[in-house]
């Protein structure tokens, strides 16, 4: 996963980079431009390229997991669930990922 994150160029450096630029002098967010949507799509149609590209091989698409939100979630919004997570894991390595 990290080897494809880097191959279009989406390291913690860059988030870091679109993160300060979201928001003015003023802390306040500001409004992307057009080119801005742009790069934005050009960023999401690299991913799906990827992933494309990975079916292809015949390999297995990438699942990612909202660790956070299911640990919450499975804690009924109380508290922190880790076997939710394990849940969440044991589901997707049953079915061959």
């Amino acid at each position: 996963m990290k080897d494809h994150l880097e191959s279009i160029g989406c390291t913690y450096e860059e988030l870091k980079r679109s993160q300060s630029e979201r928001f003015n002098e003023n802390g306040d967010e500001e409004m992307k431009s057009s080119s801005q949507m742009e790069t934005d799509e050009d960023f999401f149609k690299e991913i799906d390229s990827i992933a494309t590209a990975s079916q292809k091989k015949g390999e297995k698409p990438l699942i990612i997991v909202d660790a956070s939100n299911v640990a919450m979630r499975h804690g009924k919004n109380s508290f922190f669930s880790v076997k939710g997570i394990q849940i969440v894991v044991e589901y997707w390595q049953k079915n061959g990922h």
